[in-house]
């Protein structure tokens, strides 16, 4: 069985969207271990009150995320809905700008 995130992150915008006309948004990297593997997680989450809704992911990208993979987070992000709905994207200083 094949899981159709591009479908689940568009019912978790789009409900949201029919309230409000735009959103925050969050850019985190975060690493688990689990034994003696390393689960680098990069996420793109939209801040729904006060819970944030993971949208978009990079799984296992060693170290710190470079710009052109964060770049092309939002931008996943912006070709399905677009950039008027965005208010702002917060992310740790690690981040720095998004070029």
């Amino acid at each position: 069985m094949k899981i159709d995130f591009d479908a689940i992150t568009e019912f978790n915008v789009r409900q949201p969207l029919s309230q409000k006309s735009k959103f925050n948004f969050i850019l985190d990297r975060t690493n688990w271990q689990f034994v003696k593997n390393n689960i680098n997680i990069l996420v793109f989450s939209a801040v729904y009150e006060v819970i944030a809704i993971p949208l978009y992911y990079k799984l296992d990208h060693r170290g710190n995320s470079d710009s052109q993979t964060r770049i092309d987070l939002v931008k996943k992000f912006v070709n399905k809905f677009g950039k008027e709905c965005i208010g702002s994207i917060l992310g740790d200083r690690e981040f720095g700008l998004l070029g």
